[in-house]
């Protein structure tokens, strides 16, 4: 029988080798965990101590991922309190089931957990210019490094629509 308690011994000593090796973020995948909610919070207190903190919240098992969106979110909010600097969350994981971006989730997700705390996963470059076009070109997205000079190009291209003024003036820069 397992034990309630979780002791984060081997965890401490993994975080004092990461810190050795000059990492400054620790990203903890909550859903490969697989831990308690309790435990999960500790731990966030644990690599807060030590790092900046990105966790992407516990995906449920379920096949209708959009019905636990109070719940995702719940979670993620009590990450941030535990002093989690910022959330990742798989666009396509919320809209599994729907034909494209829910809109309705994610405009909930931001409006509750804010923009600043929270990084997107896009999959792909629809998925990206869908973002920034509703929120803009300093929206949080992670994008495979293949994509990262055409989520410039239209961070770029809607930076200019929004400020035409801007010094940028080649749709490719990076800040």
């Amino acid at each position: 029988m397992r034990s309630p308690f979780y002791s984060f011994r081997p965890a401490h000593h993994a975080l004092q080798e990461c810190k050795a090796l000059g990492f400054d973020t620790i990203e903890l995948n909550a859903g490969s965990l697989k831990l308690p909610e309790e435990a999960l919070l500790r731990l966030v207190r644990l690599i807060k101590g030590a790092f900046g903190a990105y966790v992407p919240p516990v995906k449920e098992q379920s096949s209708e991922r959009v019905e636990n969106v109070d719940l995702m979110i719940r979670r993620a909010e009590r990450c941030l309190e535990a002093g989690a600097d910022m959330i990742m969350i798989e666009a396509d994981d919320l809209c599994q089931r729907a034909d494209s971006l829910r809109a309705d989730i994610i405009a909930k997700i931001v409006g509750r957990l804010g923009l600043e705390k929270t990084m997107f996963e896009a999959s792909n470059a629809n998925t990206s210019e869908w973002f920034v076009k509703r929120y803009g070109p300093r929206v949080n997205l992670f994008v495979d490094h293949s994509d990262v000079m055409n989520l410039e190009r239209i961070r770029g291209f809607n930076l200019r629509r929004s400020n035409p003024s801007s010094r940028f003036t080649s749709p490719f820069f990076l800040m």
